[in-house]
């Protein structure tokens, strides 16, 4: 009979080491299970297994964050490596964990609940989650970078300044936010300012630019703005191109935003057990939420 509880610390570095394959943070499977037993955003998560005659065949961990919108604040939890061992697979169980889990935090009062879908939609839909608008874009960068009114400042590596653009609905920053971002990536880092307020933290993959995060407004009417010095920052660091998300929580993007595409995977989802009489309910899933993260967890 399978058994739900959370996890003790052998069950959670068992979960750790089943997930190598998929989700490795180092080369060998020694190291990974090292870094994420110390890593400060896997310490934040309660980690909940399934378990078959005493043994971990499924697992998840329940990041604790809190969502704004026009009437405060709400303790919601974010899903991250929902995983099954290979051979238990087929039979339903990491569903089964996810309904547990839920209903044990409903219990406690958190009816949000989020994730980022890296399977068919189809799977997380069928437990009340839906797909939130969700968005990506690649442009080529120019040989010689966009003129700009005002330097972009190198900043050294820490916790960003200056707020997100502002949006009715959002995930606010946990202090430890920063700190995971920056020892999760095995890549180069790189984070920019551009006059008082804006920043852009990036990383180079080969020739490429990744926007990891920014405080940049991404409006139809700001896009040639935001271009122009995403194009000169990828440039400052060598790149022949640049892509990120879409994150502005508001109206779909313009078609003169032509660059920005839907996404068909990692995919933010939304379930709140309240269900469409939340107040919240048509305005998220039609527009869904201002997101200072653009990776999963």
């Amino acid at each position: 009979m399978l058994e739900f509880k959370e996890a003790s610390e052998e069950e959670k570095s068992e979960a750790f080491r089943q997930v190598f394959s998929v989700w490795p943070h180092a080369d060998n499977p020694d190291e990974h299970l090292r870094r994420r037993l110390s890593s400060v955003q896997h310490a934040r998560a309660s980690w909940f297994v399934g378990l078959l005659e005493g043994k971990v065949v499924t697992s998840l961990g329940a990041y604790p964050y809190q969502l704004y919108g026009p009437d405060g604040h709400r303790s919601a939890r974010f899903f991250g490596a929902v995983y099954t061992d290979v051979a238990a697979r087929g039979r339903g169980y990491a569903e089964r964990l996810l309904k547990w889990v839920m209903h044990e935090y409903g219990n406690r009062g958190v009816q949000d609940f989020c994730l980022f879908s890296d399977i068919g939609l189809h799977y997380y839909e069928k437990l009340g989650f839906r797909a939130l608008p969700s968005y990506e874009w690649e442009f080529e960068v120019p040989d010689t970078a966009p003129q700009l009114d005002g330097p972009l400042q190198v900043l050294p590596l820490g916790p960003v300044r200056g707020a997100l653009t502002e949006a009715p609905f959002g995930i606010l920053r946990s202090p430890q936010d920063d700190e995971w971002v920056f020892r999760k990536q095995m890549r180069p880092l790189s984070l920019a300012g551009w006059g008082e307020s804006y920043w852009l933290f990036s990383m180079k993959e080969g020739g490429s630019y990744m926007l990891l995060e920014s405080n940049l407004p991404q409006g139809a009417s700001d896009w040639d703005f935001f271009r122009s010095l995403v194009q000169a920052d990828a440039r400052r660091l060598g790149c022949d191109k640049a892509r990120g998300w879409w994150t502005g929580a508001g109206s779909s993007p313009d078609p003169a935003q032509h660059e920005i595409l839907p996404r068909d995977k990692e995919v933010l989802m939304w379930h709140s057990l309240r269900g469409p009489i939340d107040a919240w309910y048509e305005p998220i899933v039609k527009h869904g939420f201002r997101s200072f993260a653009s990776e999963h967890i």
